[in-house]
């Protein structure tokens, strides 16, 4: 198999610059690990939380956040970042494999920017619960470390993903009334 394997912060501040970045790699079986594919031409769409698209074009040259030339590793820097929420990037990836043969992927992943006022202070951490003790999970509980900077009600989001980063569950939760400072 070959694909982009995404590679993106999850969260970044207001007017934070994100480097957009993927790695490109086709398996091989005698090592059993994945080898860059080189030359091929990477491209991002990446849409604001009001819905504006923005292209980018993504480089494996070692000069924009990609560390070193034909690595396999594909990289742009994206500044457009003054609204809070979820921006999501859509990689249009074309190019030739090992064998020659043509080949056209398309990935998707998200990040998230906020103002920072409000941020998860520690690891989360999580515990699933078979509710009805059929082996299945019911439910997943999360515990995170809230640090406030400014009182007020704050809302945290997340995604459940698969391998491919296809999202399974979203949910969100309302936090009401925290007050400045750490707190469980």
């Amino acid at each position: 198999p070959l694909g982009l394997i995404p590679n993106i912060e999850a969260f970044y501040l207001n007017n934070e610059e994100v480097r957009v970045a993927g790695f490109l790699g086709e398996f091989d079986e005698g090592s059993g690990s994945y080898a860059p594919v080189p030359g091929a031409i990477v491209s991002g769409v990446i849409t604001a939380p009001d819905g504006v698209e923005s292209s980018v074009t993504l480089f494996d040259d070692g000069q924009h956040g990609d560390f070193a030339s034909d690595d396999g590793f594909y990289a742009a820097l994206f500044s457009a970042t003054s609204q809070q929420g979820d921006y999501r990037v859509r990689y249009n990836v074309d190019g030739m494999n090992s064998t020659g043969a043509a080949f056209h992927r398309v990935v998707r992943d998200v990040f998230q920017v906020s103002s920072g006022a409000g941020r998860i202070s520690d690891t989360p951490s999580d515990e699933a619960v078979d509710f009805d003790e059929d082996g299945l999970t019911d439910y997943i509980q999360l515990r995170l470390l809230v640090t406030v900077q400014t009182a007020g009600d704050y809302a945290v989001s997340g995604r459940l993903v698969d391998e491919a980063h296809n999202v399974s569950l979203p949910a969100s939760a309302t936090l009401t009334d925290l007050l400045g400072g750490t707190a469980p």
